[in-house]
């Protein structure tokens, strides 16, 4: 009963939300700019102290937008809607490739993110709470690192497949190490001793790292070919929120560092390769599986029903 309205406006095209991400990143990107730039204390994360209205525009949009997405890829993108998994696909060969890298230069930013922890580690054995709070930040990091490494491995392999080399179904264990690194990678946000001090930066993270659990777990779903069957939807919608709260939290970090303003970016937060290039990857993968539901309709037939 709860499930008859997925995927049953047939006119809710992928087009909608694609429409409804598009107007999004170009409305919230500049605003978050902006707000890097002139709002937000650099060594806090914090923005100054004022009434700023781009702050409500911006979270209202993107909360707005993020709602629109999920609701139209509900109703619009049914079991029947084909995802790319098999065959060659030049363009998502390349940007599978880009993501590999991107995990791994992860791995390597966090490794010495691990060190420093460890220094500071030695530096405080003698403070209970501080020692404790820094094991935690070493146990993150090491996992961090760990599914960074694998997912970079998964993305490899994903490149393959889609070169024509291989089969994506065949990396089904190696499927779930993007879910575990955006877990990993969450935790650690969540034990920082700054977090309060952080806001502006530590909350729109938290929220992209969230999607990116949902998006990398139906993903590994799809491409593993385990039960592929209604999940399409979440696909679609929680992989363009994603990609929007990526866009928003990367884009002005490239912009200033390429500007000279990097000192403005808040400390503890700089520039993730992973969030960069994720909405590219993001969008790639759909726009192929958008063309893929036009050119096999009759094929799309044998997904079955949602569940």
């Amino acid at each position: 009963m709860g499930n008859k309205f997925k995927g049953s406006v047939a006119r809710l095209t992928p087009v909608w939300p694609f429409a409804v991400f598009a107007a999004a990143v170009l409305a919230c990107v500049p605003l978050r700019l902006y707000q890097t730039i002139r709002l937000i204390e650099p060594e806090t994360g914090f923005f100054t102290l004022g009434n700023h209205v781009t702050v409500t525009i911006m979270y209202v949009v993107a909360a707005v937008a993020a709602v629109l997405i999920l609701v139209l890829s509900y109703l619009g993108i049914g079991a029947k809607t084909p995802m790319p998994g098999e065959g060659r696909s030049g363009a998502l060969c390349a940007i599978a490739a880009v993501m590999a890298v991107a995990f791994l230069a992860d791995g390597v930013g966090t490794v010495y993110s691990l060190v420093r922890s460890a220094v500071e580690y030695s530096s405080t054995l003698g403070a209970s709470g501080t020692a404790r709070y820094t094991v935690m930040q070493l146990v993150t990091e090491g996992a961090q690192i760990l599914f960074a490494v694998l997912s970079c491995t998964y993305f490899a392999c994903l490149s393959f497949s889609w070169n024509g080399r291989s089969s994506a179904s065949l990396y089904a264990a190696l499927a779930v190490a993007p879910v575990f690194w955006a877990i990993a990678r969450a935790v650690n946000r969540f034990i920082r001793m700054i977090n309060f001090k952080n806001v502006s930066d530590l909350l729109l993270e938290l929220f992209m790292l969230a999607f990116m659990m949902i998006f990398f777990l139906a993903f590994a779903r799809v491409n593993s070919k385990v039960e592929r069957t209604g999940v399409q939807w979440q696909v679609y919608g929680c992989g363009l929120v994603a990609s929007l709260l990526a866009a928003i939290v990367s884009i002005p970090r490239l912009v200033m560092l390429i500007c000279g303003l990097g000192d403005r970016i808040a400390q503890g937060y700089p520039l993730n390769l992973c969030d960069l290039f994720l909405p590219f990857f993001i969008v790639f993968y759909l726009l192929v599986a958008s063309s893929r539901k036009a050119e096999e309709g009759p094929a799309a037939l044998k997904a079955g029903p949602a569940d």
